[in-house]
């Protein structure tokens, strides 16, 4: 070691500057009512469900932060829930 020093370039990193929204679904499986919680970057966004393969069963807005999806009319399998095609999770049918 010859006491010499080399400094690097300090980069700042912001992971939080593009924040998703939070989104809670549940109960999974779900037979009848599925229950939407998201947070107020939400609001007025687009939601979206996807069945397993990829089809759109349905769309509609967030006009709330709790909403409640009758799901007794969906095939039993498994689905994903998308809001504003930033967030998605997936849930499960069961009748």
């Amino acid at each position: 070691f010859d006491g010499k020093y080399d400094y690097s370039q300090l980069l700042a990193v912001d992971f939080l500057d593009k924040k998703l929204p939070w989104l809670s679904v549940y109960p999974s499986p779900a037979s009848e009512i599925l229950h939407i919680s998201t947070d107020e970057s939400s609001l007025d966004g687009q939601y979206t469900i996807f069945n397993a393969l990829g089809a759109e069963v349905e769309t509609g807005m967030c006009t709330k932060t709790e909403f409640d999806i009758p799901v007794s009319d969906y095939d039993e399998g498994m689905y994903y829930f998308s809001i504003n095609s930033s967030k998605r999770t997936s849930f499960m049918v069961t009748h």
